[in-house]
């Protein structure tokens, strides 16, 4: 008897553990570590994954990719993530045929380019006045900044 009380114990403290797991999720912080480079160069990301950080199920990434004078060219397909970081002198440039959509807070310092791709923000901030974005043929590139220094929502569309 008390060999089976044991095993529903132990069953029910795994679960209890896998239910709270599951329940505090928390975003994988993923931050670009290559100068000029493709999203999907796994060997680019810290940490480094089998996959380019776009959410997955359950799965949340918050991206940074820091200040630096050189391009990273969204080429996955649909990648939706938690949050975006783009550093200062950065250029984030999405190509046709790829989205990039960010559904929490996004820090923009450097350049948005949406190339035929496009690129979704809801939630901006551009802390160092110096962001821009650029769309062109036929790309949509929508930032809304509700509460930040660029006063409204933009949305380019070429």
């Amino acid at each position: 008897m008390a060999a089976k009380k044991t095993n529903h114990s132990q069953i029910i403290v795994f679960t209890l553990f896998i239910l709270l797991c599951a329940s505090s999720a928390q975003a994988i912080l993923s931050s670009w570590q290559c100068g000029n480079g493709n999203y999907s160069n796994t060997s680019c990301w810290d940490p480094l994954l089998a996959i380019p950080p776009c959410n997955y199920s359950t799965v949340t990434f918050d991206v940074t990719i820091p200040a630096g004078g050189s391009t990273v060219t969204m080429d996955t397909g649909t990648c939706e993530v938690g949050s975006f970081y783009l550093g200062e002198n950065r250029v984030f440039r999405i190509l046709a045929g790829n989205s990039y959509s960010v559904i929490g807070q996004a820090d923009i310092y450097g350049i948005i380019w949406g190339d035929i791709g496009d690129f979704i923000a809801p939630i901006a901030a551009f802390p160092g006045n110096k962001a821009r974005a650029t769309a062109v043929g036929g790309a949509t590139v929508q930032i809304g900044a509700p509460y930040y220094s660029s006063g409204g929502f933009w949305k380019f569309t070429n």
